[in-house]
């Protein structure tokens, strides 16, 4: 039988008081002051330290805090935010809010690494960093240009916007620190928090990998795809997906200047694309109206369903809760990796008739920020954040030295772009030798430009029912089978002894001056001759 820490815990402290009997004993008349007070420090420690154990406990849940139906006619997807916002305390209810800014939309919207900070920014020019939490405006922009996409760099006070015809680093007040000429009329933008890598996809379709920490272009690949507005990144090998309009997402890395993988996943545009937790699943959606899941070590299709309308933009949180956006409405999933459970969706909500255009979990945090075309509205998923964070990581509540000493840890910890692969796990390991290797991938190579084998037709009327009937009476027998065997071998018999019959009888001889073509009158009558000798 299991028993928890809290109850290990509160054993140990009832047996604190005989241990301090038997050591009272022990010492007795040779015991000092000074041994006793030491004992009763050691105790009073291990006391304390027993009570700090069990409090902790508390800030550890293991359980996900998801909705659960009563009974099986009560549905979750039925629980709307103003429905939910009357069940919970003061302080959940802080995070259920609409920003309505409709003139400078649509709007698009992300959270920080650490969940700090917020950033909304209008198609039109309009950009707002804010405290979320406290609700405190840290800097408000009016470009006056259009911004395609948005990102935070490596920490809250750097942010990153794709605008009309080049791509602008920004700080948290709201001052202009670069402009990458390079990245010309972006489309899409995204960071690699553990190498310090913006990547651009650009209006002709290139993608730029610049090293935010050095300032300098690591590489320029050119797609040969056309514009593309879909890219996502893989959080647990750093390697970049894009979705193009062919239906066709392509993997890339800096260091290589093809596509790593093409995966044909739908038959129309690929709308937007999304990675589980572990980064071992892909999700993609399309204009087919449908939701397919791909496992990335077979690169296989795992699981699918369809959807009434097609899906414009998708966000998964940290405990894998998945979320897409269907024109105005919101669809969340809980347990959609698994096959055997249906698709039903975990969490319905509709937003005001407006147009969604970005969805984004907040870190550490169960909330789901929307961007749609009148402004930002934040959600409340019950078991969409992860409750428990890694300080060196990223830290919520960091102070202005900890942000300082994790710039230092991040420049000093920064993975090169060799180490973005597909499979992470050869991080570490011994490499092998270049001339081996390169006869693996030239046989590799060799293989998959290798002419296909043309399989031999099958033959026709193989699976009509006359067929299929026959080979089942193939090994039946029976006593009509038998006779028709043995009048097949006597007819058989009877055909040799006349042709050995012929083969002895005399030849006749043909008289001189016969033409061929009678030759066979005297072979005929000889063989009636000798019908009537017999």
């Amino acid at each position: 039988m299991k028993t928890s820490v809290k109850d290990q815990t509160k054993e140990d402290l009832q047996t604190l008081k005989p241990k301090q009997a038997s050591q009272d004993r022990k010492l007795g008349k040779k015991g000092t002051w000074r041994n006793k007070r030491l004992l009763e420090q050691s105790e009073n420690l291990e006391r304390e330290a027993l009570e700090k154990a069990v409090a902790a406990e508390v800030l550890l849940p293991e359980n996900k805090g998801l909705l659960e139906p009563e009974n099986e006619l009560e549905k979750t997807y039925s629980l709307t935010q103003a429905k939910l916002k009357g069940l919970v305390d003061d302080q959940t209810k802080r995070k259920i809010f609409d920003l309505n800014l409709d003139i400078l939309g649509p709007y698009k919207a992300t959270y920080s690494r650490s969940s700090r900070s917020l950033l909304i920014a209008g198609k039109k020019g309009h950009v707002g960093l804010a405290f979320w939490r406290e609700a405190k405006l840290q800097t408000e922009l009016y470009l006056q240009e259009t911004i395609r996409d948005l990102c935070f760099l490596h920490s809250d006070h750097f942010f990153a916007l794709a605008q009309r015809k080049y791509t602008f680093i920004y700080d948290s007040q709201g001052i202009e620190l670069h402009c990458l000429r390079e990245h010309r009329y972006p489309t899409a933008l995204t960071f690699l928090p553990f190498h310090l890598l913006l990547v651009s996809c650009l209006e002709n379709g290139s993608l730029i990998y610049t090293d935010t920490s050095l300032g300098t272009i690591v590489s320029k690949l050119d797609t040969k795809m056309g514009k593309t507005k879909v890219m996502a990144q893989n959080i647990q090998n750093g390697v970049v997906h894009l979705g193009h309009k062919n239906g066709i997402v392509s993997f890339w890395t800096p260091l290589t200047g093809n596509a790593l993988v093409k995966m044909s996943a739908h038959k129309g545009p690929v709308t937007s694309i999304g990675f589980d937790p572990k980064g071992q699943h892909m999700i993609t959606t399309g204009s087919d109206k449908k939701v397919r899941v791909w496992d990335l070590r077979t690169y296989r299709l795992k699981k699918e369903w369809s959807l009434p309308c097609a899906a414009t933009e998708m966000a998964v949180s940290q405990r894998g809760l998945l979320a897409v956006g269907l024109n105005s409405h919101v669809w969340i999933w809980n347990d959609y990796l698994n096959e055997s459970t249906g698709t039903k969706p975990y969490m319905k909500e509709l937003i005001g008739g407006n147009a969604i255009h970005s969805l984004d979990f907040c870190p550490f945090e169960d909330v789901l920020g929307v961007g749609h075309a009148t402004g930002f509205s934040s959600l409340v998923v019950p078991g969409a954040g992860e409750p428990n964070f890694d300080v060196f990581e990223s830290h919520p509540y960091e102070t202005k030295r900890q942000r300082k000493e994790k710039e230092v840890r991040l420049l000093l910890e920064k993975l090169p772009p060799s180490t973005i692969t597909l499979d992470p796990q050869i991080v570490g390991t011994v490499e092998k030798d270049p001339q081996s290797r390169l006869k693996e991938l030239k046989e590799l190579e060799r293989n998959a430009n290798a002419p296909k084998e043309h399989r031999k037709r099958r033959k026709r009327g193989r699976n009509k029912l006359a067929a299929k009937l026959r080979r089942k009476q193939q090994n039946v027998i029976d006593q009509r089978r038998l006779e028709l065997q043995e009048q097949l071998a006597k007819e058989k018999e009877e055909k040799l002894k006349s042709s050995k019959k012929k083969a002895e009888s005399p030849a006749v001889a043909v008289p001189d001056g016969v033409p061929v073509f009678l030759s066979s009158l005297y072979e005929k009558k000889s063989g009636s001759a000798t019908k009537k000798k017999w």
